[in-house]
C-alpha cells in the first residue's frame, strides 16, 4: 500500500512525524479516512478513536479536538489531546468518568453549569473506549 507523510501535534508536543498507509479520525461531521493521493481536505475533529497504519501495523489512538488537513499528499493533524492506546491511564480515566457523573447528579447544578462535567463524562468514556 501506498504511504504519505504524517504529522501529528499536540500542545505537548509531536505524537508521530513519518509515513503512514491510512489515517481514520472522527470529524465532527463523521469519521474519515485519509489514503496516498487523497485530495486537498481539511476537517475540524471531533472526539474519538483514531487508527493510524504505520507499515502494515494499526496503530489506535484517543483523538480529542483539533485539526485535520491533507495538502499535495502530507497530512498533518493538530489536535487538542491525542493519545496512543498503550499510553492511556485506563484507571485515571475511569477515576474522572466516576466524577463526572457524581457531578451530574447534583439536581442544584443548571443546564449550563453541567456542561463542564458532561464534557468530561465524554472525553473519559473516549480514552477508556480506546485504552488497552
Amino acid at each position: 500500500m501506498n504511504s504519505f507523510e504524517l504529522t501529528i501535534v499536540t500542545p505537548e508536543g509531536s505524537k508521530y512525524q513519518g509515513s503512514a498507509e491510512r489515517v481514520t479520525v472522527r470529524t465532527t461531521d463523521g469519521a474519515v479516512s485519509i489514503l496516498h493521493g487523497h485530495i486537498n481536505y481539511a476537517a475540524a475533529l471531533g472526539m474519538g478513536k483514531a487508527e493510524i497504519v504505520i507499515g502494515g501495523d494499526v496503530r489506535t489512538a484517543c483523538c480529542i479536538g483539533g485539526v485535520l488537513a491533507m495538502t499535495n499528499n502530507i497530512a498533518r493533524i493538530v489536535a487538542t489531546t491525542f493519545e496512543w492506546a498503550d499510553e492511556i491511564d485506563k484507571g485515571r480515566a475511569e477515576t474522572a468518568l466516576m466524577r463526572a457523573e457524581k457531578a451530574l447528579q447534583d439536581p442544584n447544578l443548571s443546564p449550563e453549569e453541567k456542561k463542564p462535567f458532561e464534557a468530561a463524562r465524554r472525553r473519559a468514556l473516549v480514552r477508556i473506549s480506546c485504552a488497552k
